[in-house]
């Protein structure tokens, strides 16, 4: 039951309240809804984003942010943005520090594609209800259509600088792909995914070295200090350092105790 206050808020206050919280309604088009290649989850997670874009139609939420408006882990929600990303359905910006090269933000730009191939609705267009064009108004149609259709081009002096999108390296291997998302899952640390795309390209492991990887992985898995989260690299520098081929380390053998020889009273070693 709503409470006594939500009851007395006007529609211009819970419109407000609506803006405030990233707009009041979750867009998924028919494209998105239709993809055969997308899980509910993905469909889902492009509805968040719509939703939390501002004025700009973009967003910059983390990972851990998705994540808890869809109660999903932010590795998922990883896969998820990577998995519509290829899919073509949203782009995303990464902005790094010119100095230090850090990423400092990230935007995601949903994307509505074509709907070329998407089955068609019904018409419902005025011929096919029996309500035609009235006469002598097809003229003035055609021209309000090319108005809507003729983009706006404001004057030279309000014009605002054009700035420069930086587009993001690709989040899907094509060496391999489906190992690739194996060892991503199953690797203890989620962060530079792209970072790790291009070194397992650059790598291109056959069969037989993916196993030794993987044999690698998870000897260091069990590792005394990754199970305590102590030195786990990324896993763009664990391939691009080739750090399967470590020597796992060895008890120290003891040293046998030497035998002292004494002469006249003076040990001899």
């Amino acid at each position: 039951m709503p409470s006594e206050g939500e009851l007395d808020m006007t529609r211009e206050e819970i419109a407000g309240a609506s803006k405030a919280d990233g707009g009041m309604f979750a867009v998924i088009p028919a494209v998105v809804m239709r993809d055969s290649a997308l899980s509910m989850s993905a469909r889902m997670l492009y509805g968040i984003i719509t939703w939390r874009c501002n004025a700009e139609s973009r967003c910059w939420p983390t990972n851990r942010a998705l994540g808890e408006d869809l109660g999903l882990s932010p590795k998922r929600i990883s896969s998820l943005l990577s998995l519509l990303e290829s899919q073509g359905h949203i782009e995303v910006e990464i902005v790094c520090d010119p100095e230090t090269g850090q990423i400092i933000r990230r935007y995601i730009y949903p994307i509505v594609k074509s709907g070329r191939g998407i089955p068609k609705n019904k018409d419902t267009s005025p011929q096919e209800c029996g309500e035609g064009i009235p006469e002598n108004e097809e003229e003035k149609y055609k021209e309000e259509i090319i108005n809507i259709n003729t983009p706006y081009s404001p004057p030279e002096g309000d014009k605002p600088p054009r700035q420069k999108r930086q587009r993001r390296s690709k989040s899907v291997p094509t060496w391999k792909p489906e190992r690739f998302e194996a060892f991503w899952d199953y690797y203890p640390r989620g962060e530079d995914r792209m970072g790790a795309v291009e070194e397992w390209d650059k790598l291109q492991p056959d069969d037989t070295l993916i196993d030794r990887m993987a044999r690698a992985l998870a000897r260091q898995k069990a590792s005394e200090e990754w199970q305590r989260g102590i030195g786990i690299p990324y896993a763009c520098r664990w391939l691009r350092k080739r750090r399967w081929e470590d020597v796992p380390a060895q008890p120290q053998a003891q040293t046998p105790p030497q035998r002292v020889v004494e002469r006249d009273g003076v040990p001899v070693w």
